[in-house]
Parts: structure tokens; C-alpha cells; sequence
């Protein structure tokens, strides 16, 4: 992991193409990811990120495995482009921050964290859930359409 996109680009996505040459041509830069011919998407992921800024996993069946704890301050969605079944998981604990929007909008999209802490806005959307497994008592949102912007466990 790298902590910025600079230091990304230069230590590795420069010698991908450098080895693999095309893979120019499926690089797109604005979602920093390459979209494979066969349909797949590698998405190069960096631990900072300015405030405002949007991680999206938008390909439909993707998955995102964070170890170790997540801060948003910006946005944090999966299938907004209608393309559900994405999963992520976050090891530690996803702190969403005054500000900060996470959304799991496409049917099917599954967000599995340890722990969370929410100061911003939520919505798990139609088909969607959001379960945190490492509180005491845990916690699993899901449902026709929830927008959330208190957390707290089943009790």
C-alpha cells in the first residue's frame, strides 16, 4: 500500500505498463482503475485521500477487502450505476466523518465492518445491507430502503 496516488503511479502502475503495454489502453484515469477486456476491474487503491473525494466500486460483483481501519471524509459508495452484488470489508473499524457520505445502493451490495462510527449520512439502499459483526450486540441494516444517520447495535 502506498500513501499517496503519486507514489502508486510511480512504483507500480508505471511498471505495469512498462511490462504489459496494453494495458494502457484499459487504464482509466478518472476512476484510477483498469477495466479488463473480460469485463473485470482492478481499482488501485492508496491509503490518502483528500476530503471530498469518492471511492466507488461500480462494476457489479466487485469486492474491496480493507485491513486495518477506514476513514471517510468524502464519499463512500457501491452501485450507484445500478450494478449490485458488491462487497466490501472492512477489517477494522469505518469511522464516517461529519461530512462524509457512504451509500450501498445497487441490489445485492453487502458492506461487512468490525465497527462503526458514524458522524455523516448513511443510506443502505433497496436490497442492500450494511452489517457490523464486532460490536457486542452487532448489527445488520437492510431492508426495502434505510436512511440512516445514527448507528447503534441491537439490544
Amino acid at each position: 500500500m502506498r500513501r499517496t496516488f503519486g507514489e502508486l503511479y510511480g512504483s507500480h502502475i508505471i511498471q505495469l505498463f512498462d511490462e504489459f503495454p496494453s494495458t494502457r489502453d484499459w487504464y482509466v484515469a478518472e476512476h484510477k482503475m483498469l477495466r479488463v477486456p473480460d469485463g473485470s476491474h482492478l481499482f488501485f487503491g492508496y491509503a490518502e485521500h483528500a476530503a471530498g473525494a469518492t471511492l466507488s466500486l461500480l462494476g457489479g460483483s466487485d469486492t474491496a477487502t480493507f485491513t486495518g481501519n477506514v476513514n471517510n471524509s468524502g464519499t463512500f459508495q457501491t452501485g450507484n450505476d445500478g450494478l449490485g452484488n458488491n462487497t466490501v470489508t472492512v477489517t477494522g473499524t469505518l469511522t464516517n466523518n461529519a461530512g462524509g457520505t457512504l451509500g450501498l445502493y445497487g441490489s445485492g451490495d453487502a458492506m461487512n465492518v468490525n465497527a462503526f462510527s458514524n458522524a455523516g449520512a448513511v443510506t443502505v439502499g433497496a436490497g442492500t445491507t450494511l452489517t457490523v459483526t464486532g460490536t457486542a450486540n452487532g448489527y445488520n441494516y437492510s431492508g426495502s430502503r434505510v436512511d440512516i444517520s445514527d448507528v447503534r447495535g441491537k439490544g
